[in-house]
């Protein structure tokens, strides 16, 4: 399997807007269907203005399959987590999703995150850490992380009344395994 990243570009909003109103992506990111105008508003504004948020295209085996982004959360001061995690100025965030269903639950997961987190994510000299989010009742996430090498940090409630699990994997601790 080989499994690559090329920087997200307007050509992808297309499968964007497709993925991200599929039924298993709605259900954990994003929590609602978005319109081909949300999408260009929220992905395009990134893409335009060089943001300190990077966005990717998952690509397996020459397909593109879903998308994965990384930030530094000090980058982003008002966010909840910023204000959560200690020693937040060295922490790295990662969000993603496999949309196109032929690929979940086919075990890509795991890999994609070490190859994401070994190429991209701990190449950066500001991310001694990375936190990631997914829900409570999230257990496939969560299973791929805890794969992965995340352990739990905390629980902690959302303004919006639901709760996150928060994740971390020091850089310390990284093994490149089966990358």
């Amino acid at each position: 399997m080989d499994i690559t990243f090329r920087m997200m570009a307007t050509r992808d909003f297309a499968n964007i807007y497709k993925w991200a109103n599929a039924p298993h992506v709605i259900k954990w990111y994003g929590k609602k269907p978005l319109s081909l105008y949300d999408v260009y508003f929220h992905y395009g504004e990134d893409l335009i203005e060089d943001g300190p948020t990077t966005k990717y295209i998952i690509i397996i085996d020459g397909v593109d399959v879903g998308q994965i982004q990384t930030y530094i959360y000090s980058d982003y001061p008002d966010d909840i987590y910023s204000q959560t995690i200690e020693n937040g100025e060295k922490a790295a965030g990662v969000d993603l999703y496999i949309g196109h269903e032929d690929y979940i639950h086919k075990g890509y997961g795991t890999h994609i995150m070490r190859k994401f987190i070994s190429d991209y994510v701990f190449t950066n000299p500001r991310a001694e850490m990375i936190i990631i989010c997914p829900e409570p009742a999230n257990a496939v996430a969560i299973r791929i992380y805890e794969k992965t090498g995340f352990r739990w940090y905390k629980t902690i409630d959302c303004p919006n009344g639901e709760q996150e699990y928060l994740m971390v994997l020091y850089k310390s601790d990284w093994r490149n395994e089966n990358v």
